[in-house]
């Protein structure tokens, strides 16, 4: 379940939850001033991909060992990294 972040229209308050992905159980109130009008804001993503399929090469995971900062050279670069 991803960890949504909300904001109250009244007070402003900031606010996140842990919601499933369909929202059902998303929150039907602003949890400091109780008012019910809030609504789900865009918020910055916090994952890291590191290995897996290269879709631009079409080859499947990376060497062992490579940093995220060597994944980042081969994805802007135009060279094979194999």
């Amino acid at each position: 379940m991803p960890i949504y972040e909300f904001v109250c229209n009244k007070c402003k308050h900031k606010f996140e939850e842990l919601v499933k992905l369909d929202l059902s159980d998303a929150p039907k109130q602003c949890p400091k001033c109780k008012h019910p009008k809030i609504k789900k804001i865009i918020s910055a993503s916090s994952f890291d991909v590191v290995g897996g399929y290269d879709y631009q090469y079409g080859k499947k995971n990376w060497k062992k060992g490579k940093s995220n900062s060597e994944i980042a050279d081969v994805l802007t670069s135009k060279k094979d990294p194999y």
